[in-house]
């Protein structure tokens, strides 16, 4: 798991590895909230109007059609106006053009969207109430946001769990608003030590964090909206496989949905994904295998506590390589060990053995930071071992890491993406349909 400090956008949903995961990511004022929501048009379709955080504090709006899977990031054009254009990053030229409109009461009620020329679509907002809420886990105090639909009753709900990183309650994408056109309602809060939330988060183990999302779904079965019985999780990444160690100390989970998620050790994952963004850039085969070697070495070092002068040599020495930027560092044998015992050492199978409800996992083919054939194999095995019959998963063709279409599935050609793989909100949809009560079209 790599940790080196680039935006959460160049991976897009899928997991932000920094330094020493010490990055503050502040709630501002967000003068786009008016037009934050879910739309629905004349012909049944959703779409999503989200907050979209980079890391940066910065407010930016996500566009995404839950039907076609396009998905883009807003520019301004004037007050009411906004652009985007012919990938997820490439504006101008125009592709995409979305209009607000306001009601009587000064608010924003509707939208027109119009893409590639073709006839200006209507879209209503539906009505959904946010509440700042916050929880505690032990001394950790986590802050976020419950969106529940505005119909009277019970609702079935999701918690969203972060992938990995100092990510805060928008680092989602659309995915908090997929589940609410579904009829669901949804928490999301920031990660420990991110926002608004306390805690140390670089001290953190995993089992820190799945205490956090078991927080978050007491937290839930406390609210009178919330049908306690149908209390779901969705991971992304990290959050993925976190979502097992969640479900597995906590019966009160009623489905997970994990996107793209490893199911393997995490030193195995740290050197799949060294090795193909590695190939990605046209390093040598010798030059992939001398930089393995060194990850290799750092897991040893960490794992027994020998040979951290060694270690700290070769570091020094490759400096000047090209491989440098892609593998792990350590300032200190203390921080090697740490971070072996805290993430390396983790084999996320484990907690799936306790896993009893349904799952739906989510891949691309062309993920190349989670091993999918492995992780595949490795579900189903824990599963079975849980008696587990109720597993679905589905690998899409083109998927990257994130579930984005791609051509190679490198992170380098993102920015000019225009969709999520083809049938990915439909298969979701299908499946909560059948496996949880939640979603009545």
């Amino acid at each position: 798991m790599k940790k080196l400090n680039i935006l959460f956008l160049v991976i897009l949903f899928i997991s932000f590895w920094t330094v020493d995961g010490s990055a503050q990511t502040a709630v501002v004022p967000d003068s786009f909230a008016p037009f934050v929501g879910v739309y629905k048009s004349n012909t049944g379709d959703f779409l999503s109007i989200a907050k979209f955080d980079l890391g940066d504090g910065q407010n930016r709006l996500l566009f995404t059609d839950f039907r076609s899977g396009v998905v883009r990031i807003l520019s301004p054009a004037s007050e009411y106006n906004f652009t985007g254009g012919t990938g997820l990053l490439v504006n101008p030229p125009v592709e995409i053009q979305i209009n607000f409109v306001k009601n009587k009461r000064d608010e924003v009620a509707s939208l027109f969207w119009q893409q590639n020329g073709l006839a200006r679509k209507p879209a209503n907002k539906i009505n959904l109430q946010r509440e700042e809420i916050s929880f505690r886990n032990g001394e950790v105090k986590l802050s976020g946001t419950l969106i529940t639909p505005a119909a009277k009753g019970v609702h079935p709900a999701v918690v969203l769990l972060h992938g990995s990183g100092a990510l805060n309650r928008y680092s989602f994408g659309p995915f908090p608003d997929f589940f609410l056109s579904r009829g669901y309602s949804v928490l999301i809060y920031d990660k420990r030590g991110t926002g608004a939330s306390s805690g140390n988060l670089p001290k953190s183990a995993f089992d820190d964090l799945a205490a956090d999302g078991r927080a978050a779904v007491e937290f839930l079965k406390s609210r009178k909206e919330i049908n306690s019985r149908q209390i779901g999780l969705c991971g992304s990444s990290q959050g993925g496989f976190l979502a097992a160690l969640v479900a597995a100390e906590n019966r009160d989970v009623a489905f997970i949905v994990n996107l793209y998620g490893m199911y393997v050790p995490a030193w195995q994952q740290e050197l799949y994904r060294a090795e193909l963004e590695m190939r990605e850039n046209n390093l040598t085969k010798d030059e992939i295998a001398e930089a393995l070697d060194f990850i290799k070495l750092g897991f040893d070092v960490g794992r027994t506590g020998q040979g951290w002068e060694k270690f700290a040599e070769q570091m020094q020495q490759a400096k000047n390589k090209k491989w440098f930027d892609y593998v792990l560092k350590s300032n200190s044998l203390d921080e090697l060990q740490s971070d072996w015992r805290n993430i390396y050492s983790y084999e996320p199978a484990v907690a799936l053995k306790k896993v009893t409800v349904p799952v739906l996992a989510l891949f691309g083919s062309l993920d190349n930071s989670t091993p999918v054939p492995q992780t595949v194999s490795n579900m189903r095995k824990a599963l079975s071992i849980a008696g587990n019959k109720k597993f679905t998963y589905k690998i899409f063709p083109k998927g990257n890491h994130g579930l984005l279409e791609a051509e190679k599935g490198g992170n380098g050609e993102i920015p000019k993406l225009k969709r999520f793989v083809p049938e990915l909100f439909d298969t979701m949809t299908v499946w909560l349909n059948k496996e949880t009560r939640g979603y009545k079209k």
